[in-house]
C-alpha cells in the first residue's frame, strides 16, 4: 500500500470522513460537479443498500452519489470485495465485448501498479436502482464507470449514468471524462476502516427498501419465522 493510503487509513474517522470523501471527488472532477449539486455521503452494505446510522456495524462500503440533473447521475463506491478483483483483467474485458454486455471496456496498470478498468454499457432504471440490461435489449440508460483495482481486494468504482437511447447521444452527454474519473479512483486518501465491534446476537438478514432512497432493515433470521 502506498504510504499516502496507509496515512489516510491511519486517520480514517467516520464521522469526518464523508467530508474527505466529498472533497476527494470535487477535486477530481472539477467544474464537472458544480458546487451546487450536493452530494449523499454514507456508510452502505455491498456498496448499494442504505442501513440507518444505527446499523453501522453491519456496513462494509461507502457510497457517495450525486445527482447532477434528472438524468445524469453519478455515483461513487469504496469496497471490500476480493471476488470483484479477480480474474484477468484483458480477458474480463474481451470476454465481455465478445459477448454484448459492454459496449466498451479496456484495461490498464496505473502507476501504483493498480489495475483501471474502464467500461462502458447499458442499464435500466428500477425503483432499487440501476441494473445492467440484457444484450438486446433497448436502452434508455448507459453507465460508463473506472473500476481501480487495488490490493487486499479492495477496490474503488466511480460510474456515471445518463438517460440516452444510444452510445452516440450518451457520448454526447457525460459530464466527466475518463481521466477525471480514472484520477479519482486512483485517489490515495479514498481509503477507509470496516467496522470494529458490533456484537452479533443472532443470525441476520436484510429486508431491502422499496427504492434506492429508502433504508434496509437489519433483522433476525428466526424472526421471520
Amino acid at each position: 500500500m502506498l504510504a499516502k493510503a496507509q496515512r489516510a487509513l491511519d486517520e480514517f474517522d467516520r464521522d469526518t470522513f464523508p467530508q474527505v470523501f466529498d472533497a476527494e471527488v470535487r477535486h477530481a472532477l472539477g467544474d464537472s460537479l458544480p458546487e451546487s449539486v450536493e452530494g449523499r455521503v454514507e456508510p452502505t452494505l455491498g456498496g448499494w443498500t442504505r442501513l440507518r446510522p444505527a446499523d453501522y456495524a453491519y456496513t462494509d462500503a461507502w457510497t457517495a452519489t450525486y445527482e447532477l440533473s434528472p438524468t445524469d447521475r453519478l455515483v461513487v463506491m469504496l469496497q471490500h470485495d476480493q471476488s470483484a478483483n479477480e480474474g484477468d483483467p484483458q480477458r474480463y474485458c474481451r470476454e465481455n465485448l465478445e459477448n454484448g454486455w459492454m459496449k466498451r471496456c479496456t484495461a490498464r496498470a496505473l502507476r501504483d501498479g493498480s489495475v483501471a478498468i474502464s467500461e462502458v454499457y447499458k442499464v435500466r432504471h428500477t425503483a432499487v436502482g440501476f441494473r445492467p440490461l440484457a444484450q438486446d435489449g433497448p436502452a434508455t440508460w448507459y453507465a460508463r464507470q473506472v473500476y481501480n483495482r487495488r490490493d487486499h481486494g479492495f477496490g474503488v468504482v466511480a460510474r456515471e449514468y445518463v438517460k440516452a437511447t444510444s452510445l452516440a447521444e450518451a457520448d454526447r452527454l457525460w459530464a466527466t471524462t475518463d481521466a477525471q474519473l480514472e484520477t479519482l479512483v486512483a485517489s490515495p486518501n479514498l481509503v477507509y476502516q470496516l467496522p470494529k465491534g458490533g456484537k452479533r446476537s443472532c443470525d441476520t438478514t436484510y429486508l431491502l427498501p422499496a427504492s434506492d432512497e429508502g433504508f434496509a432493515r437489519v433483522v433476525c433470521e428466526n424472526t421471520l419465522n
